[in-house]
């Protein structure tokens, strides 16, 4: 799986690990260290790289289910 950067990710994405680091640093009793911060956008670029696997891969059962699909071209009708 390809590693993430935050400039591939679209800004729904980019708002969700902001909310992930503000969660973060609500609950920690200190001031989160540079190394935290990025441990927990690693998690979420991790998780959403994931999540758009798992969409890929549903995309593409569905496809394969489609009515007509067949997997090969056939020529057209006559």
């Amino acid at each position: 799986m390809k590693k993430l950067e935050m400039k591939d990710l679209t800004e729904a994405e980019k708002a969700e690990i902001a909310l992930l680091v503000q969660k973060a640093q609500a609950n920690a009793d200190h001031t989160l260290t540079n190394g935290e911060r990025n441990k927990i956008r690693e998690a979420g670029r991790q998780k959403i790289a994931a999540d758009r696997a798992q969409a890929a891969k549903a995309a593409s059962a569905l496809a394969s289910w489609a009515p007509g699909a067949t997997g090969r071209s056939s020529p057209a009708p006559r």
